[in-house]
């Protein structure tokens, strides 16, 4: 049976990837929670210097230098996840050499992260894969969406479909055009403000969701109740708690 890891915060899932070394992650978040790893953390540190260049430059300088002392042993795990946000993990794993290649399907998105971070391959604004580790998953609606513009009514259906195979299999077909090879060895890693609605897990069609938990290597779980709740459809009754408890129960956990 594949090993559950379950915590609050969701970089915290770091402690239970590097127990797991050359994996490649496959992550289903509302975010894609790929901004540039400590990038917070050195702001705060030399947010006082003036020129923006000058200050980008010594950012830059202070990431690399914490992802270094990591892969040199001069800064432990720990301490490096007390540094860092729940949405800077996934650059510091693939930096830090934890983990190999990572497939974000995010339900909401956060733009073009590929122009910040040269490690994310984004089909909207990078149009050549050029072996990037961080690859995003990018959609408008569902794959047999024929509504045009797409509306209100497609977030609903987006919502109920999140795992559904009319979803994952569109998706993961598209990783393996990129990397064949790419659910080989793998980790799956669920952020619970993926789900939006209650009605995600009322889908009977799951078998690639299924299939793909039960070959992991790896499940690791971060629970995000404050997100889930800012990011839940309005009026919907998901709570973290509900959103688990059906995992658990679609995959016999």
């Amino acid at each position: 049976m594949t090993e559950l890891f379950v915590c609050d915060e969701h970089h915290h899932v770091l402690e239970a990837w590097e127990k797991y070394p050359g994996n490649n992650v496959i992550t289903l978040d509302y975010h894609t929670d790929t901004h540039p790893a400590f990038q917070h953390y050195s702001y705060g540190k030399h947010k006082d210097i003036q020129n923006r260049e000058n200050l980008v430059q010594n950012m830059l300088s202070e990431q690399s230098l914490l992802v270094n002392n990591y892969r040199s042993g001069k800064k432990s795990l720990n301490e490096c996840i007390n540094l860092l946000r729940n949405d800077e993990h996934i650059d510091f794993a693939v930096q830090a050499g934890i983990v190999n290649s990572v497939f974000v399907i995010p339900s909401g998105g956060d733009g073009n992260n590929g122009f910040v971070n040269k490690r994310i391959f984004d089909a909207r604004h990078q149009h050549t894969y050029n072996a990037h580790p961080i690859i995003e998953y990018n959609y408008i609606c569902l794959p047999n969406c024929k509504r045009g513009p797409h509306n209100d009514d497609c977030l609903i259906d987006l919502a109920a479909n999140l795992i559904d195979d009319i979803f994952l299999n569109d998706a993961v077909s598209y990783v393996e055009t990129l990397l064949p090879s790419f659910f080989h060895n793998y980790i799956l890693d669920i952020d619970l403000d993926y789900f939006r609605s209650i009605t995600a897990f009322q889908s009977t069609q799951l078998f690639v969701f299924k299939s793909i938990a039960q070959h992991a290597n790896l499940l690791t779980i971060a629970k995000e109740e404050a997100c889930l709740e800012m990011h839940k459809l309005e009026g919907d009754l998901i709570t973290a708690d509900v959103a688990l408890g059906n995992i658990k129960r679609i995959l016999n956990l």
